[in-house]
């Protein structure tokens, strides 16, 4: 599966903001699915990578690649 998002980038944001756990606590977005996308393994919605950006308070157009 083609990855059409950084995912290096948006790793190294959810480590320094505190991690998956808190991720998930501030998106819902449950952590098996955030780590999913973070291995490229997940077919993930765009409303999810929304859910995320919103809680990092990046830009969705910075993790585009």
């Amino acid at each position: 599966m083609k990855n059409y998002i950084d995912i290096k980038l948006l790793n190294s944001v959810i480590e320094r903001t505190g991690g998956i756990k808190e991720l998930h606590k501030k998106s819902g977005v449950s952590e098996k699915t955030i780590k999913n996308i973070l291995e490229g393994n997940s077919n993930y919605k765009l409303t999810t990578l929304f859910l995320i950006v919103e809680s990092l308070e990046i830009p969705l157009k910075e993790l585009i690649l």
